[in-house]
């Protein structure tokens, strides 16, 4: 009775590793999907209701879901004690990307966006965000394919570790 309940155990949890190995892709590509949100209401305040970037962050931040809440409220904090645009976004990122799931190459990606405040002429703005906004909803599709596969093989790869340390146990 008690090999059993072990072996239960075992393979439960490591069914539900795999599980969480897959549900961080899936958040990877939600949070992205926020920040597309946040730079998107971002330009909406910069150029329909005529904010300071400062005030546009303030505004935005409680619109959006944590850990991205965050990101964009440190993003208006660091404007607030008169840093650029771009330092007080790539400093904003740094700082906060450790409290999501997104990847190293997508801080990267990210980092890159403190140059389109940086822009003065409206029109180069809105399509720098135009821009970024493709490269993050392709990045999205690309990783909602990769999350189905990458969740099967978590899935499975560790049910069969499972197994295999009942097996060895026994």
């Amino acid at each position: 009775m008690i090999i059993w309940a072990g072996i239960i155990l075992i393979t439960a949890s490591s069914f539900i590793l795999g599980e969480y190995f897959g549900i961080r892709w899936e958040l990877r590509i939600d949070q992205l999907c926020d920040i597309r949100l946040g730079i998107n209401l971002i330009a909406g305040e910069l150029g329909y209701n005529l904010r300071t970037l400062e005030e546009a962050c303030n505004i935005i931040s409680p619109k959006l879901d944590e850990p991205v809440r965050g990101i964009f409220k440190a993003f208006g904090s660091r404007l607030s004690e008169g840093s650029s645009a771009c330092e007080a976004w790539e400093q904003a990122i740094s700082e906060k990307a450790k409290e999501t799931y997104l990847a190293s190459e997508d801080v990267d990606m990210l980092s890159s966006l403190g140059s389109i405040f940086e822009c003065f002429n409206a029109d180069g703005q809105e399509k720098n965000i135009e821009a970024l906004n493709e490269r993050i909803d392709e990045k999205a599709k690309r990783l909602g394919g990769e999350a189905d596969k990458a969740k099967r093989l978590g899935r499975g790869f560790s049910v069969m570790a499972g197994l295999l340390l009942v097996v060895i146990l026994l």
